[in-house]
């Protein structure tokens, strides 16, 4: 391995004879000569306090760590790298100088966190210990490893069954505490191979194999195992079937997956949503050939800023407290995101890009935005939107006025706020509710999605987004095409040919 792929720090365990419980101590790689494979660590931080690498204690470190020192997750890991042979261990907490007077440190080796995990021999994963004092080593009950097999009788034949709970790897890995961490994410698809520590046995995960102490073949095939997570590696392309080949719609859909997963995980800290995802959109960028625009393409970009929050109104967020993106990204808010859909015939979109502008805390285009909008064409028009009563079925359900056209009780419209919001009041009195349709469905039941936006800057056509809203048939469809005497009057941009052009923050 060449001296550029390995990471800034390492944790030296040892030679292969070293004692188990011997110290082991942090070397930088460009003033230490390092040869040989290195192993990663996924794990829960949890609140605890835990050992890290600060600027006060990184001369120490690098002197000596005793192993009675190190936290008993830290301890489990060290000695799994020494039972397998290998020298080298990465744990993030150690390896990341993570709090002092040096931030550009780990601003810095948060944009290498994908060479990091790409380039190790294998992941260790703990798969359920919350925190760094809790062992990812547990007592096993041997009945659970070993493959359950029983006779049973059917007319004259007895046969010999395998009994499977088809539920197996969800349970053990894609639903395991560790796989909820949206930082983790990024580790689980891009390291080569993964040994998870479970809570009743090991498991592997590489893009040939998923198996377990009781299938160290491999797991059996769907549907007898079913449920998320089989295969999950298979996901993103593989560095060598990465090829130019296939559709490109098909290939952008890759991301749609990679963002459902991610934004299905929990963050600590929600500043981190892009940076905690930057990897796997390096990766994406080289495979795609396309823009990346602060968790979205720019190829298909008309089309992916109709994205929404999934589930239940009930479960939307408040709005963030801190800036972290562009309202338009999804990025923006919290909640399990389902993106724009890509496929749909081009001449459905009704917006046009004109510009894209970002601004990033460091050179990494990746990662951490502190500002941006774009600009786009399309059919203004304005709104209200009133609370309706919940009816139980449909709650958190939404009036909604276009040009003082009642949409609600001639296309029943889906109204999907990216945020809580409890009314807007002031918002319906002072004017401030717009749409742009962003896509209508030119078959029978034309299928309408609206950008819902809050104008922010009267003078200047600048909005925010609040929202999607979904719609069907043809009086939607004849409304928002419909001209108005004061389409010229809505604050934009520019008007031209009966388009807005219209500024998004």
């Amino acid at each position: 391995m060449a001296k550029e792929q390995y990471p800034t720090r390492l944790l030296d365990c040892g030679s292969p004879e070293s004692a188990l419980n011997s110290a082991c101590r942090l070397i930088e790689t460009d003033s230490v000569a390092v040869t040989g494979p290195y192993l990663t660590l996924s794990h829960c931080w949890g609140v605890a306090e835990c050992l890290k690498l600060t600027t006060d204690n990184r001369s120490e470190l690098l002197e000596a760590i005793p192993f009675a020192s190190l936290p008993q997750l830290y301890q489990d890991a060290v000695s799994a790298t020494r039972q397998l042979g290998i020298r080298y261990l990465w744990i993030d907490s150690l390896c990341i100088i993570q709090s002092g007077n040096n931030h550009s440190d780990w601003l810095k080796e948060v944009g290498r966190m994908g060479n990091i995990y790409s380039n190790s021999y294998c992941n260790l994963s703990a798969a359920n210990a919350s925190d760094c004092h809790h062992s990812m080593v547990y007592n096993r009950n041997a009945e659970v490893i070993t493959p359950q097999i029983v006779s049973l009788s059917v007319r004259d034949r007895t046969d010999q069954y395998l009994m499977v709970d088809q539920r197996f790897w969800e349970t053990e890995v894609s639903k395991a505490l560790v796989n909820t961490r949206a930082w983790v994410l990024q580790e689980r698809l891009l390291s080569p191979r993964i040994l998870y520590f479970g809570a009743r046995q090991l498991l592997w995960e590489c893009h040939e194999l998923d198996a377990a102490e009781i299938y160290p073949e491999g797991l059996p095939p769907p549907p007898v195992i079913s449920g998320s997570g089989t295969h999950f590696k298979d996901m993103i392309p593989r560095n060598d079937t990465a090829t130019k080949s296939g559709l490109d719609i098909a290939k952008h859909q890759v991301w749609r997956k990679v963002v459902g997963a991610y934004t299905a995980c929990a963050l600590t800290y929600p500043s981190d949503k892009l940076a905690a995802i930057s990897s796997v959109a390096k990766m994406m960028r080289t495979y795609l050939d396309d823009e990346y625009v602060a968790g979205l393409w720019r190829r298909y970009l008309e089309r992916e800023l109709l994205w929404s929050v999934s589930g239940r109104p009930s479960r939307r967020f408040a709005e963030a407290d801190a800036y972290r993106a562009p309202s338009w990204s999804w990025a923006a808010v919290d909640g399990h995101i389902s993106t724009g859909v890509l496929d749909i015939d081009p001449a459905d979109v009704l917006i046009e890009i004109e510009s894209v502008h970002l601004e990033y805390l460091t050179d990494d285009n990746t990662g951490f935005v502190t500002a941006g909008w774009l600009e786009l064409w399309g059919v203004l028009k304005q709104l209200k939107l009133a609370p309706r009563p919940s009816t139980g079925r449909v709650p958190d359900a939404w009036e909604m006025a276009m040009n003082g056209w009642n949409v609600t009780r001639w296309a029943q419209p889906l109204v999907m706020l990216d945020n809580i919001h409890k009314s807007f009041d002031r918002q319906n009195t002072e004017a401030l509710l717009y749409c742009m349709p962003g896509r209508i469905a030119q078959k029978a039941d034309g299928h309408s999605i609206l950008l819902l936006l809050e104008l922010v800057d009267r003078q200047k056509g600048i909005f925010r987004r609040i929202g999607i809203a979904h719609g069907w048939g043809e009086d939607m469809k004849s409304k928002i095409m419909s001209p108005s005497t004061d389409d010229n009057e809505l604050p934009c941009v520019e008007y031209r040919d009966g388009l807005h052009r219209i500024r998004i923050i």
